[in-house]
């Protein structure tokens, strides 16, 4: 095969970059925009799970949004979103030829060719992608993404299919599916809105297959929808499946304070990403641990994990100051809080005042 021809066009806008592509097995140009997450620039070291989005023109605006929003409330990672330009759905998204013989179709694995052997390499090579990899597709795009699963069971990391077109070809997924060995267990979203006649029968007679191959998977139905809204929630329903852990409870840290480290080794391992938690989520818990349990053994856990990972921060100095103090070490307690004054003082923190005083309290204790 000919190498990939492709350019780089100027950025459409602040993280977004279009990348032109003649494809060789689409036998066409292909548009792909990527969208980059807001802190893509600032973060060097960051390595981001990959969605690619079918359809992306109709698609890529409310996916983007979700996924920043949704990042913005802790509960899922910051994404690579890349949208595909459109193609003549009926011809690349369907995986046999069309029994009627009316239209052009049957050329899905060309499309899952152009994705697998000159679109994935080059956002793999060009950007700080994880390797985590999603694929999104809405009505004959769920088909698409359907028969990716089928044929291709380790191509992507999850697979979401929003109201797929299961009917197409008298339901002949549900044959391909049944004949399908899965050597993983990828996730696997699928949702319907209201809807009737052959696309409610196909997508029950393919769920119940799938529930019978596959135990990663999460369906739900949005009875207030139609089938053309149902991207909109469907996609936000994906995310929110997908990444259900991924938020750090409060309680599970005040619980055990090491999950606040094995919380985000274990999402990394998963997901590919390079992601650690934040200052709050593990100060508060050991001021939790301190002020409402008294629990002097879980709170110099805590405390010890809060300046080993923020050495810098006048607030873990003070956490583990706290802790001392429950602890009894009120000598080792007020170098800690010295230490916190110094480092507010240096930065001249609106804080300063409130910890000299918490210096002082611990000081006349200590006399």
């Amino acid at each position: 095969m000919l190498a990939l021809l492709w350019a780089i066009v100027a950025p459409a806008q602040a993280g977004e970059v279009v990348l032109n592509l003649t494809s060789e097995f689409l036998d066409r140009a292909m548009t792909a925009t990527i969208h980059l997450p807001e802190a893509y620039q600032t973060d060097s070291d960051a390595t981001y799970p990959v969605l690619y989005l079918l359809d992306g023109a109709q698609h890529a605006d409310h996916t983007v949004a979700s996924a920043a929003f949704l990042n913005s409330t802790n509960v899922m990672p910051q994404i690579i979103v890349v949208a595909l330009s459109g193609v003549n759905r009926f011809a690349y998204f369907t995986p046999t030829e069309d029994p009627g013989g009316g239209r052009e179709s049957g050329k899905a694995d060309r499309y899952l060719d152009f994705l697998q052997q000159e679109l994935m390499p080059k956002i793999d090579k060009g950007y700080r992608a994880s390797g985590y990899d999603m694929i999104a597709g809405h009505s004959l795009g769920g088909l698409l993404a359907a028969h990716a699963l089928h044929t291709r069971t380790t191509l992507f990391d999850a697979y979401y299919l929003f109201s797929p077109s299961l009917w197409w070809d008298e339901e002949v997924m549900v044959a391909q599916l049944s004949a399908t060995e899965f050597a993983t267990q990828p996730f696997i979203y699928l949702s319907l809105a209201d809807e009737k006649g052959r696309q409610e029968a196909a997508y029950h007679n393919y769920l119940k297959q799938l529930k019978a191959q596959q135990a990663n998977l999460v369906a739900q139905s949005f009875p207030n929808e139609d089938h053309m809204t149902t991207p909109l929630v469907s996609q936000i329903g994906a995310f929110r499946a997908q990444f259900s852990d991924w938020l750090l409870s409060f309680d599970a840290v005040v619980e055990d304070p090491t999950r606040f480290v094995t919380h985000y080794e274990d999402l990394n391992r998963r997901f590919g990403t390079r992601v650690s938690g934040a200052e709050w989520q593990i100060g508060q818990p050991v001021q939790h641990l301190v002020n409402e349990l008294g629990d002097g053994k879980r709170a110099i856990v805590a405390a010890t994990l809060h300046l080993d990972a923020f050495p810098e921060s006048q607030w873990a100095y003070r956490s583990m100051s706290d802790a001392l103090a429950l602890n009894g070490d009120l000598t080792a307690a007020i170098a800690h809080m010295e230490k916190a004054v110094a480092i507010a003082r240096s930065r001249n923190d609106g804080y300063l005042s409130m910890l000299e005083s918490e210096l002082a309290a611990l000081t006349s204790a200590g006399e």
